[in-house]
């Protein structure tokens, strides 16, 4: 099994490497019975999903809530998969089944669950709202006092500007937070849980030093994600693949901090 060693406080952490983390979660899926049953349900709202979208025109605005409220639905089932499989892989559960697909709609996860989600939504949406409502003005006064004949060129320039802005602000605390839903578990089954915010902070701690290995384990999926929105149904294939992976990772995730601990 290979293994990177990464820097991370000045504390040398054993973690897997993304290769390995990738062939370990097809072992485990390999030796796990039944784990289509556990799947089913968010893999069939994502194709419904994806469907809709698809055939849903841009300005029609009501219609196209529909697919965000499926999306937002299907995020329920996914922790549930998540959490099902980092049971599985520590060895606490042996066979999945259908009714393990809706555990994250049990008490008292739900609601602590809604809670993080929504704080977390709000951490990573408000300073991009500062920021780009800052840009804005500085946009509209350079307007303003330049008077450009064509617009149109700065006005590509500046949402160019914004976009990379936002993703170099969001992607960061994108990541610093990923791994919220299974610490919120973890936390929960140890009765650790305090609140929302001190969980994201744990996970950002947590994640200190490994976002990067977490982005670049996200990339080596984007081909199965490309080829997800022309063959749907890969998605029973994929889904898990990536789901046991990225459990993986926070399990090894906890497993190096509290060996420095």
């Amino acid at each position: 099994m290979g293994y990177d060693i990464i820097k991370d406080r000045k504390e040398v952490i054993s973690m897997m490497t993304n290769q390995a983390i990738k062939q370990e979660a097809k072992q485990v899926l390999k030796s796990t019975p039944k784990k289509a049953s556990l799947f089913l349900t968010p893999v069939l709202l994502l194709i419904i999903t994806n469907s809709l979208t698809s055939t849903i025109n841009s300005d029609q605005i009501y219609p196209l809530l529909f697919p965000n409220l499926l999306t937002i639905f299907n995020a329920f089932f996914l922790a549930s998969a998540s959490i099902t499989m980092l049971d599985i892989y520590r060895k606490t559960k042996t066979i999945p089944t259908f009714s393990d697909s809706s555990r994250a709609f049990s008490r008292p996860f739900i609601g602590k669950f809604i809670l993080v989600e929504l704080l977390k939504f709000f951490y990573i949406l408000l300073p991009q709202l500062v920021l780009g409502s800052l840009l804005g003005l500085i946009f509209g006064f350079i307007v303003d006092n330049i008077k450009p004949a064509d617009p149109i060129p700065l006005f590509l320039g500046f949402m160019l500007i914004l976009f990379l802005v936002m993703v170099s602000i969001s992607a960061p605390l994108y990541y610093s937070f990923s791994q919220s839903t299974l610490l919120l578990y973890d936390q929960v089954q140890n009765q650790t849980y305090q609140n929302p915010h001190k969980l994201l902070m744990a996970s950002r701690q947590l994640m200190a030093g490994h976002r990067k290995q977490a982005f670049l384990l996200d990339v080596s999926f984007i081909g199965w994600f490309i080829l997800t929105i022309f063959l749907s149904p890969i998605l029973i294939y994929c889904l898990p693949y990536y789901t046991t992976a990225t459990t993986i990772f926070y399990n090894q995730l906890v497993t190096a901090n509290n060996q420095t601990q």
